[in-house]
């Protein structure tokens, strides 16, 4: 299956002969509740939780992606489900991507796990990274006045910032895209203008030249207009919203760095693994 995954992926076989070890698989599946008479209830983290597992597949892609297949079993199908983002603090208004079942073929499994529980991954990271960048922003906005800011910027701040330009690209790639008719012109010259400062340098570019620094200070635009550009990128993905606390599982913080001290970590981390 990982042979016609999109991408490259690498793939570790493990056996769990003890049931502790079972337990550290389900404990990082990133998979939809198992609650009784209610729609949340993924395939593979009720399996790893209620059935032994003598073993599973992990697939790890070139970007980071993890995913976990064990076999059904009363069956001859798979279960396959996502591993939590290993850094990424999970959130409690982000329904995990459901964990889904497919026949022994590897084709086929294939281009249901890319066109399904992938789609499912990449949007609940997008929302996250959404959720955890309008949190930062809001507590940079209501913690320094116009003024305030210190150079170089206070470190809780420079941290918070720094989170921003490392998912900017993201969020600048995501508006872009949207369907069409979603975001007007004007919506479209300011994603531009986003993407002057904060977008990917081109290969090969010296960030230090003059050509590559911007006009603007990069900080106060994310201040002022950071907002704005998580805003567009919810408005392109609907789908993108809060969903019900009570429909997400709630989730251990062992083993979790703490956020900075302005910013109350939301619930849930990524415990480790063996």
């Amino acid at each position: 299956m990982a042979e016609h995954l999109p991408g490259q992926w690498t793939v570790k076989v493990e056996n769990y002969s003890l049931p502790l070890w079972q337990e550290d698989l389900a404990a990082c599946v990133w998979d939809t509740s198992p609650q009784p008479g209610a729609e949340f209830y993924g395939p593979l983290l009720h399996t790893v939780n209620k059935r032994r597992v003598p073993w599973a597949a992990v697939l790890r892609s070139d970007t980071g992606v993890e995913l976990a297949v064990v076999q059904a079993p009363d069956d001859a199908r798979y279960h396959v489900g996502s591993l939590a983002p290993r850094d990424m603090y999970l959130d409690e208004e982000v329904v995990p991507p459901r964990s889904i079942t497919v026949q022994p073929s590897a084709v086929t499994a294939a281009r249901r796990v890319a066109s399904v529980l992938l789609a499912e991954y990449h949007r609940a990271v997008l929302q996250s990274h959404l959720n955890h960048l309008a949190d930062d922003l809001a507590w940079a906005q209501e913690a320094f006045e116009p003024g305030t800011v210190q150079s170089p910027p206070q470190p809780d701040l420079a941290a918070a910032f720094t989170r921003f330009t490392t998912h900017a690209p993201g969020l600048i790639a995501a508006v872009r895209q949207a369907s069409p008719g979603t975001v007007g012109a004007q919506e479209v010259a300011f994603v531009e203008r986003m993407d002057a400062v904060f977008g990917t340098q081109p290969p090969g570019s010296d960030p230090d030249t003059p050509a590559a620094i911007p006009a603007v200070d990069p900080l106060a635009l994310w201040l002022m207009e950071g907002s704005e550009l998580i805003g567009l990128a919810r408005t392109a993905h609907p789908a993108l919203t809060p969903a019900p606390a009570a429909a997400v599982r709630s989730r251990s913080a062992a083993g979790a760095s703490a956020l900075p001290a302005a910013l109350p970590p939301r619930a849930g981390a990524v415990p480790s693994r063996r």
